[in-house]
């Protein structure tokens, strides 16, 4: 009755093709679900595989129909194709969608398997009715099997299909893919087979009852096994997530403690007794408070309570080992849930003591200061903040100390440094605990203090500093001048309260030093005055207020002019003459002497080129210049340069300086002095002896002309020693010498007996306008 070719019912040749494109469309309906899920729910990617899937699974309907020989309808078989295709691929669409969820509870893995079934039995009655519609003969009992075994299968295969889309490592799946593929498609390919039994008549071949039952052995056989693939592979998965568990706990470079609702220790990794110092037996069950202070306790009891309830995640602490010593750890807690019931905390603590010390160290040198170790700008100033917000009433005293620039130009920045230490010191045994020290800079230091008799204090201070200093065995005497402002007195505001201690200072240097100051609002308004000044100097030079006046040089002896010094005068539109020792200190303050000095050397240079074109017997010309003018870097092309414009020779010019400016940068200052003096220009210094070095210093310089200071010559008589050394000196150093500030026959009478010829003074003549010194002086 069979052909060789024929296996009970069925023929073997398609039905192995069946098993096989079975096989391969769960092959790819595993590759399909895992590539959607890595590139995310992609609807081209999604339509797409489903598709492919549609079509494997149309195919392996194909080969059951072709593996009967049973008659059908041709003319069906387009509705056949096209209906099958269309339930293959809405159910390929929406089941590699759902595979891409997590299936988080049993209702859920039923559905999706139930909806799977339907697809399969709709795909297989419907396609069946079409092709065998004369044939149809349902047998209750066969079909009922086949709905459980469908669903069974269904179930089983959903299953799979949700692990290895979501299972994580690639290196598990492999095998389990193809086993699983192989088992799946067996199964599947099993159902149309038991479908057609159930619910077509076989009369016409009269089969014995076990070939009706032999599909149905079968299938339930590859059931069985399907059943089993699914919980073979979830205690693989399992397994492995065990071990990935266990090495990420155990090999964890950070310490792990796993802690239950109460807070007691459960387990703990290697890292977590090195840090601790407990082993992993004493750690067991012991409470998570031994690692706090008494004092912390209650706080980590909140904390472990606040992290059970979702509220904090990580805290920056400190936890003390089992030898005492405090470590600082960040710790990130992650609660723990076992079928969605907390069951306690894993708690992750990174030993960050390094890093921590090290914020510290950063943070301690952003408010201290590095020399000194005091308070800085920054910290006083929070200081002063935090105690105005508090409304408490304080003191600031602003000390800045007398000839500390010089001292340090002397003797080095490192001979300074260690003075400002030894200052910073002084200041602590004088303040102690009564107040704040802090320095802000330079040799500027501040004092906060809280409401008291803070001019007691202040005397005190002062008073202190009048006694020397021992710096590498040098006696250092480093006086202070001080400015003193109240919260809230003189102001609410700390900025304002810190300029007023400011205005305050700058009072006590300008009285003579080494003496304090209380702020009032006299002292902000000559500030005032000044700051109004400085801008109106701006407009002087650019208006042309700024006049120069001469004062002439004489020669004693022949009663002759041997030449002049200029000097600038100011004539202010509204408050007439400024003096020179008014505007001159403004100027150098903020920098303004610069360009007040090359315009006075500008105009000096057109004085003498219209002299030198009136033919006019000329005589020199000397030009007072400043430290900061020579230290611009465009001094000496300047200097030339203007001379060139004005087609004026050198030794026309003499300039003026003081021994403090070559004392300040002596090698460039000498060279630049150099250049000026091949230029033939004469130099000279200025209020010779009154500095503490001048002998000492005198053979180093690159000069002409000494001029004798005249607070020598107004005490003549006293100073006659000191003069002649200074002449001696000069001429002995073949330089010339003149005196300055003479007003009297006496003085001139003297000073020619002593050897000086050439003076400077009232006696002949105070500084007079251009105008009135060509008159007399230029017939």
């Amino acid at each position: 009755m069979y052909s060789f070719s024929s296996f009970g019912l069925f023929d073997y040749r398609y039905l192995l093709m069946t098993v096989l494109f079975s096989v391969i469309s769960c092959i790819i309906g595993i590759e399909a679900s895992r590539k959607i899920r890595k590139e995310g729910m992609n609807w081209r990617t999604l339509a797409a595989c489903s598709v492919l899937l549609a079509v494997s699974f149309w195919l392996t309907h194909f080969f059951v129909s072709v593996s009967v020989d049973l008659p059908f309808s041709v003319d069906n078989y387009q509705l056949y194709v096209a209906l099958n295709f269309l339930i293959c691929f809405i159910g390929s669409l929406i089941a590699l969608k759902m595979a891409q969820f997590r299936i988080e509870n049993e209702i859920q893995h039923i559905l999706g398997g139930l909806f799977i079934a339907i697809v399969i039995l709709s795909a297989n009655i419907s396609g069946f009715l079409v092709l065998f519609g004369d044939l149809v003969d349902i047998k209750p009992v066969f079909f009922v099997i086949t709905l459980i075994l469908t669903i069974n299968v269904s179930l089983s295969i959903f299953r799979f299909l949700i692990q290895i889309t979501h299972e994580d490592s690639f290196n598990l799946p492999r095998k389990w893919k193809y086993i699983g593929s192989a088992v799946a498609g067996i199964s599947f390919s099993g159902i149309p087979y038991i479908t057609i039994v159930s619910m077509l008549s076989f009369d016409a071949y009269d089969p014995s009852f076990f070939e009706e039952i032999l599909p149905f052995l079968i299938v339930m056989i590859a059931n069985i096994i399907m059943m089993l693939v699914p919980n073979l592979f979830g205690s693989q998965i399992l397994l492995n997530n065990i071990q990935s568990y266990t090495s990420l706990f155990n090999n964890n470079p950070a310490a792990v403690f796993s802690v239950d609702l109460e807070g007691n220790i459960l387990d703990t990794n290697l890292v977590a007794t090195e840090i601790t110092g407990y082993s992993k037996e004493e750690l067991k069950g012991k409470h998570i408070r031994i690692f706090f202070s008494d004092a912390e306790k209650s706080a980590v009891l909140e904390y472990l309570q606040n992290v059970l309830q979702g509220n904090v995640s990580n805290i920056e602490t400190q936890i003390l080992g089992k030898e005492g010593t405090y470590r600082y750890v960040r710790i990130t807690a992650v609660r723990t849930h076992i079928n969605n019931k907390l069951i306690g905390v894993f708690g992750v603590l990174e030993d960050i003591t390094d890093r921590k010390k090290a914020e510290l160290q950063v943070q301690y040198m952003a408010y201290h200061d590095e020399l000194t170790n005091l308070p800085n700008r920054r910290r006083i100033r929070m200081l002063m903040k935090e105690f105005t917000v508090k409304h408490s009433a304080f003191c600031i005293m602003l000390l800045d100390f007398d000839r500390f620039k010089r001292i340090n130009d002397t003797f080095g920045h490192s001979f300074g440094d260690k003075l400002l230490i030894e200052v910073s010191k002084k200041l602590q045994n004088i303040i102690n605990e009564s107040g704040i020290t802090s320095r802000l800079g330079g040799d500027e230091f501040l004092i906060l203090i809280p409401a008291t008799d803070v001019k007691t204090l202040a005397e005190q201070i002062i008073e202190t500093f009048r006694s020397p200093l021992s710096v590498n065995g040098y006696e250092v005497l480093l006086t202070a001048s001080m400015g003193i402002a109240s919260y809230p007195e003189h102001s609410k505001n700390p900025n304002d309260l810190y300029k007023f201690a400011d205005i305050a200072m700058y009072h006590s240097k300008e009285n003579g030093a080494n003496s304090f100051s209380v702020y009032n609002e006299e002292m902000a308004e000559e500030t005032l005055n000044k700051l109004g000044l400085e801008s109106d100097l701006q407009k002087a030079l650019e208006n042309r207020e700024l006049l120069l006046y001469f004062q002439p040089k004489v020669h004693t002896a022949e009663d002759k002019l041997t030449g002049s010094e200029v000097l600038l005068r100011w004539n202010h539109p509204e408050k007439g003459f400024i003096p020179p020792n008014v505007f001159i200190p403004i100027a150098e303050e903020s920098g303004m002497i610069v360009f007040l000095e090359k315009f006075v050397f500008n105009e000096v240079c057109k004085v003498l080129s219209g002299w030198k074109e009136s033919g006019k017997d000329i005589k020199r010309v000397s030009i007072n210049i400043s430290l900061i003018s020579i230290l611009q870097e465009d001094f000496a092309s300047y200097i030339i340069n203007t001379l060139e414009d004005y087609k004026i020779e050198g030794h026309f010019l003499e300039l003026e300086i003081t021994e403090r400016i070559v004392m300040k940068n002596e090698e460039d200052v000498n060279c630049i002095l150099q250049t000026l003096r091949e230029k033939g220009i004469h130099i000279s210094i200025d209020d010779f002896g009154t500095g503490y070095s001048s002998l000492s210093y005198i053979d180093k310089l690159n000069v002409d002309i000494l001029k004798i200071d005249q607070s020598f010559i107004r005490n003549i008589e006293s100073n006659r020693e000191v003069i002649t050394a200074i002449i001696f000196l000069a001429k002995s150093l073949k330089m010339k010498v003149i005196a300055e500030g003479v007003e009297t026959k006496k003085q001139i009478q003297l000073l020619k007996e002593l050897g000086c010829e050439d003076v400077q003074g009232y006696y002949y003549s105070p500084p007079i306008p251009l105008k009135d010194f060509e008159s007399s002086y230029f017939h």
